[in-house]
């Protein structure tokens, strides 16, 4: 999403459990115009959870939980030296009942935008293309064969 392209490779290292599921990655990205995006995963170590994007001009900060954010910092290179820092927040919906994950009132938003689309007939969402979300399966499926995990598919 960041850099609007497919990855031109897409490499991940990591260790599976002794039931075979994933516990720990790390996978490197390579775009186009030499953009690098890194994504680590555990499930036996805390990670920060957030999600730093950083370029020549500034960098944004999508802090934890970055799924379902409530802000997002935004900083931007003013001379040499000095940075100006913008923090915008986006409060989550009202919500009458309590959820089991941390923001998940936030997912209405996507359920709305769901809805809208139906309403107008549209097929896709405007927002989120097919072509995004089947580039991102195709690089979680490439993590996954990396580090060697087993889905029922992989026998076919």
């Amino acid at each position: 999403m960041v850099f609007g392209e497919a990855p031109l490779s897409c490499k991940t290292t990591g260790t599976l459990t002794d039931s075979g599921v994933d516990e720990t990655t790390a996978t490197t990205l390579l775009f186009p115009n030499k953009a690098v995006a890194t994504l680590s995963t555990s499930t036996v170590v805390k990670l920060p959870n957030e999600v730093e994007i950083r370029g020549t001009k500034g960098h944004i900060k999508v802090p934890c939980p970055f799924w379902c954010p409530t802000k997002l910092e935004v900083t931007t290179s003013i001379g040499e030296a000095d940075l100006k820092t913008e923090l915008y927040e986006f409060p989550l919906p009202k919500a009458d009942n309590s959820f089991l994950h941390v923001n998940s009132a936030g997912f209405r938003y996507e359920a709305e935008c769901v809805r809208q689309c139906l309403m107008k007939g549209l097929k896709e969402c405007p927002t989120a293309r097919l072509k995004e979300s089947l580039q991102a399966a195709e690089i979680l499926g490439s993590a996954r064969r990396d580090v060697g995990y087993k889905i029922p598919a992989d026998d076919l």
